[in-house]
């Protein structure tokens, strides 16, 4: 391999090398911060979207909710029914995304009394 020979050339890969560095230390840097990954901070957003629309119909978005109504279902009483995608779109719909987190969810937490309540659960559930 041969040396760079420009002072710019040293510059891009010391650019490079920096960059590298802060992606391998990113986990590193969250758990510091007490901070959340982005995944993380999505899926809650979504779950919290989803408490508002199930339990009080935000927005009026009920309708776009399938609950299963199988008495034989065991856990809370708003489990979602698996949607049947056909598009590739449809599969990273809200609800799809969230299908199996959701139905995986205590009922104590599902069946919170408040938004804010259910917040303080899901962050002690999924996120210790």
């Amino acid at each position: 391999m041969t040396e760079p020979f420009d002072e710019k050339d040293l510059e891009i890969l010391e650019q490079i090398k920096n960059t590298s560095a802060k992606v391998s230390m990113y986990p590193e840097r969250l758990r510091m911060a007490q901070l959340i990954a982005f995944d993380q901070r999505r899926l809650r957003g979504d779950l919290v979207i989803s408490f508002r629309i199930a339990k009080y119909n935000y927005a009026n978005h009920r309708e776009l909710l399938i609950f299963n109504n199988d008495p034989r279902l065991r856990g809370h009483t708003f489990k979602l029914k698996k949607e049947k995608f056909a598009t590739r779109q449809r599969q990273y719909f809200l609800f799809n995304r969230i299908f199996e987190t959701w139905n995986g969810l205590p009922g104590d937490v599902v069946n919170s009394d408040s938004v804010n309540s259910f917040k303080n659960k899901i962050d002690s559930c999924l996120f210790g």
